[in-house]
């Protein structure tokens, strides 16, 4: 058995999550070859088949499915260790998708000028419309709904009541 890479395990959840390696791709900022490589190391150091090819893109297979809620522990518990180790101070910096509806659009551009100053390598993108957008195939990063999700795996927070 290979010896595994932490790393390889974001790119098993982003190829999950956007269910093609070209979406995998987007999201992680890197060539679609890329992904595919890091999926072939990640199936080697395991020794099971995680994700069948198609030119549609990847179905995953029982292992996939099997080892997804790990993959996803892994990741929390790596997000909660960078948050818990020092990141206070890291500059906020890179670009965020935003989605919410019309109703939301302008209360959430009111504010940009005062997260901007604050941070100003903050690219923040606003994707405004009825359109509910996927976070879990990497549509949009952030999304502010009237309802609650039925997706167990994002992380949600309830932010105030509408009138």
């Amino acid at each position: 058995m290979h010896s595994m890479d932490w790393d390889d395990v974001r790119y098993f959840l982003a190829a999950y999550r956007a269910g093609s390696t070209s979406g995998a791709a987007r999201v992680l900022g890197v060539r679609h070859t890329t992904v595919g490589r890091r999926l072939a190391d990640l199936e080697r150091a395991l020794g099971a088949v995680l994700f069948i090819r198609t030119p549609e893109g990847i179905t995953p297979t029982a292992h996939a499915t099997a080892i997804l809620p790990l993959a996803e522990a892994a990741e929390v518990s790596l997000v909660t260790l960078q948050q818990q180790v020092g990141h206070g101070d890291a500059e906020v910096a890179g670009k965020v998708r935003v989605t919410a509806s019309e109703a939301f659009t302008d209360y959430l551009v009111r504010h940009l000028p005062a997260l901007q100053a604050r941070h100003p390598a903050l690219e923040v993108e606003i994707l405004s419309g009825n359109r509910v957008f996927d976070l879990m195939r990497g549509e949009a990063d952030i999304a502010v709904r009237m309802t609650a999700t039925s997706q167990p795996e994002l992380i949600c927070r309830r932010i105030g009541d509408a009138g």
